[in-house]
């Protein structure tokens, strides 16, 4: 088995109480059936505690009690009473291993840190250096051995090739994102065509990008594009769930009090050099996140239309707490505001994703011209 991680990883701690928004609060706290099972034989009064908020719901799945959406067991320190009580081993899976996640390709494993915590958020998002990959190897059998392996190979490529374009500063920020398009654009193309696309990446490696780039000098940035998509997104919030309305819900509250003019300038304003940067890291990790559930839908398209819609939610509530604050936000802010759009997307096995893709594709918004003046 082959794995694959960012450089972050290994160097990243919980900082328990001192986070500023806990993982132990608004959302489903999963418990699996032998941390449930223990649970339920603990003694006393705290193994009463345990019991008393433990329950199944319809699809016989345990999760644990909210009491006004937050854990029962998070302690006034914002500490967890479970790991006081009963030892950091007798966490339930959802707790010992949150932020982190391993997903399986293949003979790959994708191992990585979710950007709805906080603190990683914090250590990836206000970084300069890029982000570096470590490969591991052990004798584990794949996890899969009908995989179509030349889909699969195809896809880490353009994964790798996706990664390097959006890591590739000689370019300014949009034209990278917007190749990033073009190239799988292309890509899915050749996948529904059945046609070869080994000639596609040469096309777009590290030699070529910026005579591609200078084509794409005459497309303007249109602010007014991304005022639309925002609008078209608030007009379908009832659409996702209660997680997704509660984290944005105020974003959309705020864009009522301010003219389209005040908007626009405040989007302007909000297009920096170190919110370019933020922005190159966030897509590197999306893209090392998502890119490969193209090997079920054949359709690496889509997963660059996602990061568009949420790179111009990004941008918008940015520029709409700029308004608010009668100041650009600061670097740090930003990447907060990066990990509740993450909080609010990312946890919910693909189907706010599929929300977000459906009512953008009903609304025209997943034309290629539409996206190409998104990324901008």
């Amino acid at each position: 088995m082959k794995y694959l991680t960012y450089d972050l990883y290994k160097e990243f701690t919980c900082i328990g109480g001192d986070c500023p928004n806990t993982c132990c609060a608004f959302w489903k706290i999963f418990v699996d059936d032998d941390s449930a099972d223990y649970y339920r034989s603990v003694p006393g009064p705290f193994g009463r505690k345990l019991k008393d908020n433990l329950i199944t719901d319809d699809s016989s799945r345990t999760h644990i009690k909210l009491h006004d959406g937050v854990c029962p067991f998070l302690t006034d320190a914002k500490l967890c009473q479970i790991y006081q009580e009963l030892g950091e081993d007798k966490l339930c899976t959802t707790c010992s291993l949150y932020p982190r996640f391993q997903w399986f390709y293949g003979d790959l494993a994708f191992t990585g840190l979710h950007l709805s915590c906080p603190e990683f958020a914090r250590t990836l998002l206000l970084r300069d250096d890029t982000i570096q990959f470590d490969y591991g190897e052990d004798s584990l059998p794949p996890s899969d051995d009908a995989m179509d392996w030349p889909l699969f190979n195809t896809l880490v490529s353009g994964m790798t090739r996706s990664i390097e374009l959006m890591q590739n500063r000689s370019l300014c920020l949009s034209d990278r994102m917007r190749l990033l398009l073009i190239f799988n654009d292309a890509l899915t193309q050749h996948f529904d065509d059945g046609t070869d696309c080994a000639p596609l990446f040469p096309v777009f490696d590290s030699d070529n990008v910026s005579a591609l780039a200078a084509r794409l000098e005459n497309i303007p940035k249109n602010h007014a594009d991304k005022l639309s998509f925002f609008l078209n997104f608030g007009r379908h919030l009832d659409k996702f769930n209660s997680n997704t309305i509660v984290v944005l819900r105020p974003f959309l509250t705020l864009h009522s009090s301010y003219s389209v003019d005040e908007i626009n300038s405040y989007l302007a304003q909000c297009d920096t050099p170190e919110y370019r940067l933020q922005w190159e890291q966030y897509s590197v990790y999306f893209l090392f996140c998502f890119y490969m559930k193209a090997y079920q839908t054949r359709n690496p398209r889509k997963c660059i239309a996602l990061f568009a819609y949420m790179y111009c939610l990004g941008y918008y509530f940015s520029a709409l707490l700029a308004a608010e604050k009668k100041r650009l936000p600061t670097l740090l802010e930003r990447t907060e505001l990066l990990s509740k759009l993450a909080r609010a997307f990312e946890h919910s096995f693909d189907k706010q994703f599929d929300v977000l893709y459906a009512v953008s594709e009903e609304s025209g918004f997943a034309e290629t011209s539409a996206l190409l003046a998104l990324l901008c």
